[in-house]
């Protein structure tokens, strides 16, 4: 999750947590306030009970739209990162 991210950053270096949540909030911004954790938690539990029970609990519809949302996370992180 975001939260779990943020965590994992602050351990290196507090700046790039505070980098990472910045650019969180500018994403949210150009979402229209649409807040892409809430899509990203969404794929994560999909993906760990894929894996577990090896059967989909979502269609590949709905997985495709919370990746729309969900890579701008991925995005936020690299490149605070940087």
């Amino acid at each position: 999750s975001k939260e779990d991210l943020c965590k994992y950053l602050k351990l290196f270096s507090y700046t790039k947590e505070q980098k990472f949540k910045t650019e969180m909030i500018a994403i949210q911004k150009r979402l229209g306030g649409t807040h892409p954790n809430e899509k990203y938690k969404s794929l994560l539990e999909w993906r760990h009970a894929y894996a577990h029970s090896k059967r989909p609990l979502t269609t590949i519809e709905e997985a495709h739209t919370h990746y729309k949302y969900s890579k701008f996370i991925i995005y936020a992180f690299n490149k605070a990162i940087k």
